[in-house]
């Protein structure tokens, strides 16, 4: 997506500011840096999840971080991905993800099963907005972490792509259309 477009997303990039400030040791005493050693090390152990990899909110799982970290909408996944510092952290993160599940189940590295569906929830969303913003290398290796999560799954019975973050994603964009055609919901 062009710069031209990003400035289209608008609010959505203005939100962002919660992730950065979160990702520096001061807010929760868990930095980025933090997260991205205990992943190359092959298991998470503190509380960083909510802003590293965000998603849209579980509605099972309401809690207050999960309110203030969640994804609100599909251009504020675009503009994450885009996002100059965001991006290249969280791909940069989603490539230690993937060398480590070579050889791990997502629940293994993850350090449990609700960490593992969060990870697999992000993963979707990412996903879809790697493949909304024509970024097609991230997209593939968003990809790939989901194939490895569906082939060494947390939980029986899930799918490739979590069917929450799909069903959110597929709901925005039909709001997205109809008001672009001036129809309220």
């Amino acid at each position: 997506m062009s710069q031209e477009g990003m400035s289209g997303l608008g609010a959505d990039v203005s939100r962002l500011d919660r992730f950065l400030k979160a990702q520096t040791p001061v807010q929760f005493g868990v930095s980025f840096d933090t997260a991205l050693a205990e992943l190359k090390q092959g298991r998470k152990h503190s509380c960083w999840i909510w802003y590293v990899f965000p998603q849209f909110l579980d509605p099972g799982r309401p809690s207050e971080r999960n309110q203030k970290y969640q994804i609100h909408s599909r251009h504020e996944a675009t503009a994450y991905l885009l996002h100059p510092v965001l991006g290249p952290r969280y791909i940069e993160i989603a490539e230690v993800v993937a060398c480590q599940l070579g050889d791990r189940p997502v629940r293994d590295l993850m350090g449990g099963f609700v960490d593992a569906k969060k990870l697999h929830q992000s993963m979707t969303v990412f996903y879809l907005a790697a493949k909304d913003a024509g970024m097609e290398k991230e997209g593939e290796l968003f990809g790939s972490i989901l194939d490895q999560i569906f082939e060494r799954p947390y939980l029986e019975g899930i799918k490739k792509l979590d069917h929450h973050m799909l069903q959110r994603w597929e709901d925005d964009d039909l709001i997205h259309t109809l008001r672009l055609r001036g129809i309220k919901r």
